[in-house]
């Protein structure tokens, strides 16, 4: 869309939705990509990255994080990126918060386990979360 609100075109086309975009520093667009299975209780939630006219997509990261359980249905939790001001991404995932660059190997990720709902990143480096609970300051 442009600024005066023409020109609206869709730059993916999903039976779900895809949502929460954000603009990495490389220009392309990451936003969450949402799969729902019904028939097998399954919702599946990756990041997937593509370029601003809506070609070169493909998931970043999700492919590699196991399902969690806790509830009647499984979900592959990986939302909410954030694109932090050295290149990096924050993200939330099943584990808590994860922080990778994009194209890293799941083992260069790194994994804080807190209980959040949702992260930014801030542009001195720093993470800014919403957790349900109490976290004591060290």
């Amino acid at each position: 869309m442009n600024a005066a609100g023409g020109e609206i075109r869709p730059l993916t086309h999903t039976i779900i939705f895809d949502n929460e975009p954000e603009v990495l520093a490389d220009g392309r667009i990451i936003f969450v990509r949402s799969d729902n299975f019904f028939d097998r209780g399954k919702v599946e939630t990756r990041l997937h990255a593509m370029h601003s006219d809506g070609t070169g997509g493909h998931t970043e990261f999700g492919l590699d994080i196991g399902p969690d359980y806790g509830s009647r249905l499984r979900a592959y939790d990986c939302g909410s990126p954030a694109p932090m001001a050295d290149g990096g991404l924050a993200f939330v995932s099943a584990p808590g918060i994860t922080i990778g660059r994009l194209g890293a190997r799941s083992e260069d990720l790194r994994h804080f386990r807190v209980e959040a709902g949702d992260v930014a990143a801030l542009p001195d480096g720093r993470l800014l979360c919403t957790t349900a609970s109490i976290v004591p300051v060290e």
